[in-house]
């Protein structure tokens, strides 16, 4: 359920409202630090170029969501 709600938060919340609850359903430092490595890499291959190639994980005890790569073999532009 954690995860249906937090999809319809990103697909149907208003920016000012995904701002406010992302804190509740993210690990920030995860993905900020995710973020900042796969642009450093240039990996066209990412959640920011195609949209894949990373698993998302719900961790149990806080109930946040993390992100994980996969598939890194066309970093550093391929």
């Amino acid at each position: 359920q954690r995860l249906i709600d937090f999809t319809k938060l990103v697909t149907q919340a208003s920016d000012a409202d995904f701002t406010a609850q992302a804190p509740q359903y993210l690990d920030l430092e995860n993905w900020a630090r995710y973020m900042a490595v796969n642009v450093w890499l240039a990996n066209m291959d990412s959640i920011l170029a195609m949209g894949h190639n990373y698993y998302l994980y719900l961790h149990p005890k806080t109930q946040k969501i993390s992100i994980l790569p996969w598939d890194m073999d066309l970093a550093f532009g391929g």
